[in-house]
């Protein structure tokens, strides 16, 4: 019989600009066209900044989101997570390097506190636990449809399709450089009670993602220095237990 897993380490989980010359202008003309035509300029000016510093909607936002993933073939970034268990009045922090391939391709090394690593090639998962010299081997499949945030980086979710989504007010994070998005999933989730998005404005791209269960337990990744449909080779997502180590089918 499978041993249960009893392991909790690892958890998952524009502006535009108007340029502004008028001045020069100014100087190399002269005379009544001269001031009309600088006018003209100034209301044009206007005119197109209102245009332009008009908000995105959360729908607009959404559909630029969906499409800049839809393009995405590889990530590699370094990552920090922070997981808080108010239950058991715990705060864990990590770190390590995390790499997607598409399809469903994922590898995850935790590098501090502890050494742990979490590969899929799509078919098989493995979780390494360093200093229990165990592996646990599971369905990837099964797995993967229980998280809901993997599905962002995979190419396997649909923004609109699996959540209500609101903007969420700005946070000190934010500093105007993120839109934030709150996503609530359309059906009872039993991990996922909801999640929340910081998207890079300029790049369209997630930074950082929070995610809480029914429990009021909270993970939040941070990605950074993202790498974007950079070569990976396939050999990141393969694992082979060392020796001596025990394998745990779940």
């Amino acid at each position: 019989m499978a041993r249960r897993m009893g392991v909790s380490h690892v958890k998952f989980l524009y502006i535009t600009w108007v340029s502004m010359y008028s001045s020069w202008f100014y100087r190399k003309t002269h005379g009544q066209r001269a001031r009309l035509a600088l006018v003209s300029f100034f209301v044009l000016a206007l005119s197109a900044g209102e245009a332009f510093a008009k908000p995105l909607t959360v729908d607009n936002i959404v559909a630029r989101l969906q499409e800049r993933y839809n393009t995405i073939k590889s990530i590699e970034a370094d990552f920090e997570q922070e997981t808080t268990l108010p239950s058991l009045n715990q705060r864990r922090l990590a770190e390590g390097r995390v790499y997607f391939k598409k399809p469903g391709c994922m590898r995850w090394d935790y590098l501090r506190p502890d050494k742990q690593e979490m590969v899929t090639d799509g078919k098989t998962l493995w979780i390494y636990i360093a200093a229990e010299k165990r592996a646990y081997r599971c369905d990837a499949q099964a797995y993967l449809q229980s998280q809901l945030t993997m599905d962002f980086f995979l190419g396997q979710g649909d923004f609109k399709k699996d959540f209500v989504i609101v903007m969420a007010p700005e946070d000190k994070k934010a500093r105007g450089k993120f839109y934030i998005l709150t996503l609530l999933p359309r059906y009872t989730h039993p991990q996922v009670s909801e999640i929340k998005l910081w998207i890079k404005k300029d790049t369209f791209l997630i930074d950082s993602i929070l995610s809480k269960d029914h429990f009021s337990n909270a993970t939040l990744l941070h990605l950074k220095g993202q790498r974007i449909n950079g070569p990976l080779d396939d050999h990141i997502f393969a694992f082979s237990p060392p020796k001596g180590t025990e394998v745990i089918d779940r």
